[in-house]
């Protein structure tokens, strides 16, 4: 004779199948949530490390005493030194040299790297002078060239679009004197408070030919070319963060008149501060998971 099941046993398998099932479903819901939150960190850790690779990179070729701090709004004027700046400022600015022409090009000739041009001036040459430099071991056919291409045509050597600044500290140092916040409205061209900023006019080989004169202004032995200032700018409204570059404060440009690449979306923090020479980056991104719940991942990276 067969026995079938009892209410109670039914009942009780039912409930045993639902303890089952609920605790299957939350094993499920977590492992899924797991997923979630991890390709999440991995994908926000990834995007923060080469982001701030791209500004270390740059900021690696940054011209030391020509790096400032602006504060927000944009227009507004109010700027310092990097070394003096608090959280008060938001915006990242510097002046940098022109690594890839002074690294040079393969001379097939004689089979060795030529830089395009050296960084040392020759101040005893008779071919020194208050309106032109002699400069040893350059060959400025190559800066002519690479700058040229990598400014899409903006920047020559003969148009007075690229600059020389020499190392070292100044008499009186003045942050200013770069030629941050010298624009003009009325003449954009014209900006005349930039004693550390000449203008290259023209070349001859190792021969760099520049304006204004020499009279009466500190140089010494070694110099940067430079042909361009980037700006890091965080847009709080936005969320994001914008690379300027291809302008120059020398020449009366803000950074609004340069160029610009979004760096990032979905920013929350960016920080910087510098302590003796090293400037400390902070960077930190989200992702919307859901409309009330973001998750947030934050690095640092060091830049010397």
């Amino acid at each position: 004779m067969k026995r079938a099941f009892t209410l109670i046993e039914l009942i009780f398998v039912i409930v045993i199948l639902s303890i089952i099932g609920a605790i299957s479903a939350q094993i499920i819901s977590r492992l899924y949530e797991d997923y979630i939150f991890n390709r999440a960190v991995n994908e926000l850790e990834t995007k923060t490390e080469l982001i701030l690779e791209q500004i270390a990179k740059r900021l690696q070729f940054r011209v030391k005493e020509a790096t400032i701090a602006r504060r927000l709004p944009p227009n507004d004027t109010n700027i310092t030194s990097l070394s003096t700046a608090d959280d008060d400022y938001k915006i990242l600015e510097w002046i940098s040299y022109d690594n890839d022409s002074f690294k040079g090009a393969w001379n097939s000739s004689k089979n060795i790297i030529t830089p395009g041009w050296s960084g040392f001036v020759d101040l005893y040459s008779i071919e020194t002078n208050s309106t032109q430099l002699k400069t040893p071991g350059s060959d400025l056919n190559i800066t002519d060239s690479i700058v040229t291409a990598l400014s899409n045509g903006s920047v020559t050597l003969t148009n007075a679009n690229m600059g020389i600044i020499f190392k070292g500290l100044y008499a009186g140092f003045d942050i200013k004197q770069y030629g941050w916040n010298c624009y003009n409205e009325a003449d954009p061209t014209n900006c005349n408070s930039r004693d550390y900023v000449f203008d290259i006019t023209g070349y001859n080989n190792n021969i760099l030919k520049i304006s204004p004169t020499l009279d009466g202004k500190e140089i010494t032995e070694q110099y940067y070319l430079t042909w361009t200032a980037y700006a890091i700018v965080p847009d709080i409204d936005k969320s994001q963060l914008t690379l300027y570059y291809n302008y120059r404060p020398w020449k009366g440009d803000k950074y609004s008149n340069g160029q610009s690449a979004i760096l990032a979306k979905n920013v929350s923090v960016f920080k910087f501060r510098q302590v003796d020479q090293v400037i400390r980056l902070k960077l930190c991104l989200y992702k919307p998971i859901t409309n009330d719940y973001n998750i947030s991942f934050c690095k640092e990276k060091v830049v010397y």
